[in-house]
């Protein structure tokens, strides 16, 4: 948000103009069920069986480059990659507001809904 905290998934610096509260609260309880366009979660397999998971941030003909978990950009050669597999679910995990009484979880939501 506004250039603070892991550069991982997409930017809440304006979530509020593109989503309603409804939505902002699905997506926190439903993390999975609608992906931003981009941050399709991927697995990559290596030729020498190591793996990575996040979201491909570049692909072109020699170079491919996944963002990790840690923010970090990985910049793989094409020809060390095995496959690539697109996974149906979000790498935003589930249960983010299990530990949140209603009202911080309502708190988050307004938050996050007044960012425009």
């Amino acid at each position: 948000i506004n250039g603070s905290g892991r550069d991982f998934g997409p930017d809440l610096s304006k979530v509020g103009a593109r989503l309603t509260k409804p939505q902002i609260m699905e997506s926190l309880l439903t993390p999975s069920k609608v992906i931003a366009q981009g941050f399709q979660s991927v697995v990559v397999t290596l030729n020498d069986g190591g793996a990575h998971s996040g979201f491909i941030i570049k692909s072109d003909d020699d170079t491919l480059a996944l963002k990790i978990a840690t923010g970090q950009t990985l910049p793989l050669k094409k020809q060390d990659v095995k496959s690539e597999q697109a996974l149906p679910i979000s790498l935003m995990p589930d249960g983010l507001l299990q530990s949140l009484t209603a009202q911080e979880a309502s708190d988050v939501v307004e938050f996050l809904a007044s960012l425009k």
